[in-house]
């Protein structure tokens, strides 16, 4: 994992930001780590960005293997310049998500419920009556939360999405017309697969 943790394509990153200081320091930063971690970052960047704005960003072609280093130095160049424009687009896509908390407009919000849940896995865990509190998002908002069980100690951490198109995701899956919804949630190197309902109102409704 990168060592500033540019993989905070789901994590997060202050507004404070987009001052020019920072923007060097994040320069710096993305300079002195390898090119296999400034790859993971500006994918991680480009998938949180593509769920979250609908817009689709393309990797900057790289070759691990190139024997001049002239070529490593430009790849490395290229690369470190396209995952500070994955920044600034992202701290741009916050700006507009705090604007919308602070004066929604149309739509702007959603209030999203995931019911009906069923949780299985190759582990001896029984997630039986599990259940996930709602959540309301802005527009290009992601939310983690959590599903529960009364007989399990651990819950499965699962993001929302309610992109700027107005769209729902749930750990990136779009629920289909009937509001089923199928994905994965990783936990102690164990897969388990959910299954849910959503329910969504948009404008924050509840």
């Amino acid at each position: 994992m990168a060592n500033f943790k540019l993989h905070f394509a789901m994590l997060g990153l202050s507004l404070l930001s987009t001052s020019l200081w920072a923007q060097d320091s994040f320069k710096t930063q993305l300079e002195a780590m390898s090119l296999s971690d400034i790859n993971r970052s500006e994918a991680a960047l480009i998938a949180e960005l593509k769920e979250r704005t609908e817009v689709t960003y393309q990797p900057v072609q790289t070759s691990y293997y190139a024997i001049s280093q002239a070529k490593r130095d430009s790849d490395k160049k290229n690369l470190v310049e396209h995952t500070l424009e994955l920044i600034n687009a992202k701290l741009s896509l916050m700006s507009r998500v705090n604007a919308r908390k602070e004066s929604p407009g149309y739509n702007d919000k959603a209030y999203v419920v995931l019911n009906n849940i069923t949780v299985k896995s190759s582990t001896k865990h029984d997630f039986r009556k599990a259940s996930a509190q709602g959540i309301t998002l802005v527009k290009g908002e992601l939310i983690k939360s959590d599903i529960f069980s009364g007989n399990v100690s651990f819950p499965l951490n699962y993001r929302t999405t309610y992109s700027e198109k107005e769209n729902v995701y749930i750990q990136g899956v779009k629920p289909k017309a009937d509001g089923s919804v199928d994905f994965d949630v990783k936990y102690d190197n164990h897969t388990y697969h959910v299954h849910g309902v959503v329910t969504i109102s948009k404008n924050g409704w509840n």
